[in-house]
This record gives C-alpha cells, structure tokens and sequence, in this order.
C-alpha cells in the first residue's frame, strides 16, 4: 500500500495521477486523519461510532465527497469488524475506494504523513511510503522582471 508524501509543490500530486492511471492501482485524494483517527478511536466507547464519524465527517475529511463512497457502505463494513480494530477498519476504507475506482489496490497521497510515517507503518505494516524530495535547483516561481 503505497503512500505519497512530501512538501508541496514537490510532485506528490502529479505521482498521484501517475500511479492513479495504473489500472490496479487507486490512490486516494489524501487523508489527512489517520493520526487523529488512531487517538480518537483509542479513546471512544464506540470506536466504530466515532471512525464512521471522522471519515465521512467534513470537518475531518473535507474530501469525503472525492472518494464517492456510500456513507451507509462504509458503515456495513466497518460494524462487521468485531471487535473493532484500527488497521482492519483503515484496510475496509481504502477497499471500498478501490471498489469504488474499479481496481484491485488502493494507496493514499498526504504530504502531511511525513511526519505520521512511523506511525502509519505500526497500524498498517503493508505502508510504504514514497517520499517526494524536490530538486532545490528547481525553479517554480517567475523570475522577477
């Protein structure tokens, strides 16, 4: 499972599109919530509650509608995990967005995780991550006339 991060303006959104275009490979449009999921979830009675909340919340997830997954969808798969686990419930969500996009695999593009790698890796040991370094000779602003 492949997650794309790095600073911006670094490429991680045109990798996105890259490995997007391969036919078995679905990267989301970032998540941004999976170090918050994991405390919030660590400390709910109703972890499944609370995950279904902060993934189809936009005050979590303001891209919930880019991943076009049906909110009661997402329910049916994350109450049949029993009892809740984080990783399983994450591996369900990137599922139905492979689902979704007619591939076999999904994977996560959020320049933020890298600071998040090391936990990321702990909840889903199958992460790695793809880390975008731009060229500092690269110039991406216009020159001053």
């Amino acid at each position: 499972m492949p997650f794309i991060d790095g600073l911006p303006r670094s490429g991680t959104t045109l990798l996105r599109m890259m490995l997007d275009a391969h036919p078995d490979l679905a990267i989301t449009p970032g998540t941004k919530f999976i170090p918050q999921l994991c405390a919030a979830c660590h400390n709910s009675p109703d972890p499944h509650a609370t995950f279904i909340h902060m993934v189809a919340s936009s005050d979590t997830n303001p891209r919930w509608h880019d991943w076009q997954i049906d909110t009661e969808a997402l329910q049916h798969v994350i109450y049949a995990i029993q009892p809740f686990h984080l990783a399983n419930a994450l591996r369900e969500l990137y599922g139905l967005y492979s689902q979704i996009s007619d591939k076999s695999r999904a994977g996560d593009k959020t320049p933020a995780y890298s600071v998040s790698m090391r936990l990321i890796q702990s909840i889903l040991p199958e992460a790695y991550f793809i880390h975008l370094i731009r060229d500092g000779r690269a110039q991406w602003w216009a020159p001053p006339s």
